[in-house]
C-alpha cells in the first residue's frame, strides 16, 4: 500500500491538531511542524512495515483474510493496547 497523500496527511494533522486544542491536553514543546513530521514519519513507517505485519498473521489467516480484514484486526489490537482514554 502506498503512503498516503499530501492531502490525507494534512488532514491527519489538521484533525489531530483540532483534539489537542478541544481536549486542552499538553503535548510539551512539540511544534506544528514537529506533528506534521510526526503524521509523515508515522504514515511511511506504517508503508514499509506493511509486508512484515502480514507476516505476523500465522496460516490460515493470512491468506484467508483480505487486506483489509487484516487492518481492521490490526486497528482493534492498537485500540485495545495504547487508545484507553481516547
Amino acid at each position: 500500500m502506498p503512503a498516503l497523500p499530501y492531502s490525507a496527511r494534512e488532514k491527519i494533522w489538521n484533525e489531530f491538531n483540532h483534539d489537542l486544542s478541544v481536549s486542552n491536553q499538553p503535548i510539551g514543546a512539540v511544534s506544528k511542524q514537529d506533528l506534521r513530521a510526526a503524521v509523515d514519519s508515522l504514515d511511511d513507517w506504517i508503508t514499509n512495515s506493511a509486508p512484515t505485519l502480514d507476516e505476523g498473521i500465522p496460516e490460515p489467516a493470512r491468506s484467508a483474510l483480505t487486506q483489509h480484514q487484516k487492518t481492521k484486526l490490526f486497528m482493534l489490537i492498537v485500540a485495545e493496547r495504547y487508545a484507553e482514554g481516547m
